[in-house]
């Protein structure tokens, strides 16, 4: 380990161990044990940009947000602290340390993006960690491909119970996917054909998450149309489809009425506009899954759904 990442003398342990933790909880380890954070293996496939989840590119998110709440009496201990990649670690901003307490366990939640530029789809502000609930968030999402544009998927990670006697070697966060994602593709269209736009019918759009003993959305509303604007003709060889022409897109996780959803596409053939629609089997949308809305379209439109479950953390490509 480098010079600048050994643990500090014990005087000036207790200085920052003191800044970081909350007089009311037991005394900080003497020992000086370090909070070490690690993440979830597979979290090396990760970017958090452009209205794209963390699957969606080999860039490497480098930061994120993490508190620690004293069980209990829920005392922050570790105060919203910014965590960097360097190398190959995560290391708190600056190099700051947190030492373990003796003998009290810790409540971790941990976000990302870890700025609170806009980017993230869920607002900083409307996010809470509380003891009873654990984290959650109310969120409104865009019900248009450019009012996505540019947002960030927010995810998560909560771990309870971390003490020093179990936990000094590091304490994993598993970041979890609390929306859901959804894709279009196209398999098949007539040739030079322009699809101006698709739209998925009759979706809520703002809901409250809570973590929970249950993860669970609650409070939804906002029902409208999810369109999607490509406006693009396509004038590809066979050996080019399937292609990708939208998303991945937000949804809040949600039941349709019957089982069903309908997806229209709007298009220009040969200066001729017009719409299609088709019935997709679809029970509901669920956190931390993927929806691959395969679009075939002849003289009807057909649309097949593969399903993908993100959750645990996997890397996927089409």
């Amino acid at each position: 380990m480098k010079d600048h990442l050994k643990l500090l003398p014990l005087l000036a342990a207790g200085l920052l161990a003191g800044c970081a933790a909350d007089d009311s909880a037991d005394s900080i380890d003497t020992s000086q044990h370090e909070i070490r954070l690690t993440v979830y293996n597979d979290w090396q496939y990760g970017n958090i940009s452009r209205a794209a989840n963390v699957y969606d590119s080999e860039a490497f998110p480098n930061a994120f947000r993490v508190s620690a709440f004293v069980t209990g009496n829920w005392t922050k201990y570790i105060d919203d602290a910014l965590v960097n990649k360097h190398e190959d670690k995560w290391v708190f901003d600056g190099f700051q340390k947190y030492y373990w307490p003796l003998v009290d366990a810790l409540n971790f939640f941990a976000y990302m993006p870890a700025s609170a530029d806009g980017n993230s789809v869920v607002n900083p502000s409307d996010i809470s960690c509380t003891q009873a609930e654990g984290p959650k968030f109310s969120v409104t999402l865009p019900a248009t491909s450019a009012g996505q544009d540019g947002k960030a998927e927010w995810i998560y990670a909560y771990e309870q119970g971390k003490t020093k006697a179990l936990d000094v070697t590091g304490v994993t966060l598993n970041f979890k996917h609390p929306l859901s994602t959804l894709i279009f593709r196209l398999s098949k269209l007539h040739e030079g054909m322009k699809i101006k736009t698709i739209t998925v019918k009759n979706v809520k759009t703002s809901g409250t998450f809570t973590h929970a003993a249950t993860p669970q959305w609650s409070a939804l509303g906002g029902e409208t149309d999810f369109v999607a604007s490509v406006n693009s003709t396509f004038d590809l060889p066979e050996s080019e489809f399937p292609k990708v022409i939208g998303g991945p897109y937000f949804g809040i996780p949600q039941s349709f009425a019957g089982g069903k959803q309908t997806v229209v596409v709007s298009f220009e053939d040969n200066g001729y506009e017009d719409t299609m629609e088709a019935e997709v089997d679809l029970p509901s949308w669920e956190s931390g899954h993927r929806y691959l809305y395969d679009l075939s379209i002849s003289t009807y439109l057909r649309v097949t759904l593969v399903t993908i479950e993100l959750n645990p953390w996997k890397k996927y490509e089409w």
